[in-house]
């Protein structure tokens, strides 16, 4: 997932470089028909195409669009949280200041999924970014 500006610069990049080794094995695939440089181009491909998802998701998020975002269980949080920071046009500094931080322990908290942030940590995220959490609980069989 593109958590920063950063992150999707770079990422928009490594598809512009994968996309041009794509093209050169692809023409010398043509001539030689290996089975190894198949199988890079379509492990190359795989990366193209989840790095492609990856950047259309950063930019629906950032054009104001995502109004709703899913989650299946508890262990989405992070994602939530993150995604929701960027469907609100914040960024990592800005969110931040909003709560007093500095941008580094926001990007810490990023970086490792939120594993570090206590509970009261993570209210005042959701608080700051003005989101509502809605989840069922279910109790599985045991």
């Amino acid at each position: 997932m593109i958590k920063n500006e950063r992150q999707f610069k770079i990422s928009k990049n490594q598809v512009r470089q994968f996309e041009s080794i794509l093209a050169q094995l692809t023409t010398e695939f043509q001539t030689s028909a290996d089975l190894k440089l198949k199988m890079q181009i379509d492990a190359l491909e795989t990366d193209v195409s989840k790095l492609n998802a990856e950047i259309k998701e950063f930019e629906r998020l950032k054009s104001g669009a995502v109004k709703v975002i899913s989650a299946n269980s508890f262990h989405d949080l992070p994602d939530v949280i993150i995604k929701a920071r960027i469907a609100r046009a914040l960024t990592q500094k800005d969110l931040a200041l909003k709560l007093g931080m500095k941008e580094q322990q926001i990007q810490r908290y990023e970086t490792n999924n939120f594993a570090s942030a206590s509970f009261s940590i993570l209210a005042k995220i959701v608080d700051a970014l003005d989101i509502t959490i809605e989840e069922k609980v279910r109790l599985n069989k045991t």
